[in-house]
C-alpha cells in the first residue's frame, strides 16, 4: 500500500519551494528546507495579520530581545517587512528537531516575504495530540522513504 500525500505535507512541500527561491541569497531558508527534509514537522498553518502591526511586534521584540533570546533571521526579515506592499502577511509556523521556523507570506501564501528561527524544538513539545487539538499537524519528514508496499 502506498502512502498518500495529504493536503498538508502539499502545502509543506509548496513551503520549501518558496524558501528554495530564497535559499542562494538567504542561510536560514537553505537551513529551514534541510530541517523539515530530514525532521518530522509540527506545521501549523497560522493566520493572515496587518503588516503594519506585525512590522511594529517584530521590531519591537527585535529591539527588546534581539539576539539574546536565541532568535534568528530580523536583520533579513524586519526590512523585508518594511518594504511590503500588501495589507496583511501570513505567519506560519514550523517546528522541527532543529528549531522553530516562522515563515512570513504573503497573503495567499505565494512568496515568501522572510523567516525567523527560534530555538524551540519538536522535542520541547510533550504531547503532539494536545498541539493537533490547537491546529498543528505532524507530517513526516520530506525525505523520509516512502513505505514498502505490503
Amino acid at each position: 500500500m502506498s502512502h498518500s500525500i495529504s493536503n498538508s505535507e502539499r502545502f509543506l512541500q509548496h513551503l520549501c519551494s518558496l524558501l528554495e527561491e530564497e535559499s542562494g541569497a538567504n542561510a536560514l531558508a537553505r537551513e529551514c528546507i534541510e530541517a523539515i527534509e530530514l525532521s518530522e514537522v509540527l506545521l501549523h498553518p497560522g493566520g493572515e495579520l496587518s503588516t503594519f502591526h506585525t512590522l511594529q511586534i517584530y521590531r519591537t521584540r527585535a529591539l527588546l530581545h534581539g539576539t539574546r533570546s536565541g532568535v534568528k533571521g530580523y536583520d533579513v526579515l524586519l526590512p523585508a517587512l518594511e518594504c511590503e506592499t500588501g495589507s496583511t502577511v501570513r505567519l506560519l509556523s514550523i517546528t522541527t528537531r532543529q528549531g522553530t521556523f516562522l515563515l512570513f507570506t504573503c497573503a495567499g501564501a505565494q512568496r515568501l516575504i522572510g523567516l525567523l528561527k527560534t530555538g524551540h524544538l519538536f522535542n520541547d513539545f510533550l504531547s503532539a495530540d494536545a498541539l493537533r487539538e490547537k491546529n498543528f499537524e505532524l507530517i513526516p519528514p520530506l525525505l523520509a522513504e516512502a513505505p514498502e508496499p505490503a
